[in-house]
């Protein structure tokens, strides 16, 4: 029996950077699920329990990583959140630990452990 990695959920409107976040989770132990907007997020969200991390940009079309990380925190209180934008500050960002673009590797490693 294999064990399954944990769960992580990237949301953004922005190919490359959701791939790198991606990837990164992969490289932190994580199998990444990418959304392309909020709305997608929270599709996936409804339909897969076992997500045990957000990731999401501040900015996107249609739904705001903010609206999103509300919704889902609605949908799942323990989830944990990391919010992240190189436009905006973290200003408003509730209980969900903000992540300034750009960022590394590591930098991504310890917002997840404050998460």
């Amino acid at each position: 029996m294999t064990c399954r990695r944990p769960l992580a959920l990237v949301a953004d409107d922005d190919p490359p950077t959701r791939e790198l976040a991606a990837n990164y989770l992969a490289e932190l132990g994580f199998e990444p699920i990418e959304a392309s907007d909020g709305r997608h997020a929270l599709a996936i969200l409804s339909g897969e329990p076992d997500i045990s991390v957000l990731l999401t940009d501040l900015c996107m079309p249609c739904m705001s990583g903010v609206e999103l990380a509300e919704t889902a925190r609605q949908m799942r209180p323990h989830l944990r959140i990391v919010l992240t934008s190189g436009l905006a500050a973290g200003a408003g960002t509730g209980d969900a630990v903000f992540l300034p673009k750009p960022w590394r590797l590591r930098d991504l490693e310890a917002a997840l452990r404050n998460a």
